[in-house]
């Protein structure tokens, strides 16, 4: 059975410049979450991907520029 792709959360939210980037990278496909890490600490050192499984959510790629949750407007 195919779960579909995963849901992909991005943090913080409010950095449109960040989102945009992680949207790029991932419209090329086959990317996987150790492979967006690694390409995103290029220009985000301190960047992390962190992957969830939850049944009644699905697969969830949590995206942080920092390595954690930072709210909105924190850089």
């Amino acid at each position: 059975m195919d779960a579909g792709p995963p849901t992909i959360l991005i943090y913080p939210a409010d950095d449109t410049a960040f989102r945009d980037h992680v949207e790029r990278l991932l419209a090329r496909g086959g990317c996987t979450p150790a492979a967006l890490e690694e390409v995103l600490r290029h220009d985000y050192p301190a960047a992390a991907v962190h992957v969830s499984q939850v049944p009644e959510l699905g697969m969830t790629w949590y995206v942080y520029r920092d390595g954690h949750w930072v709210g909105p407007s924190a850089r």
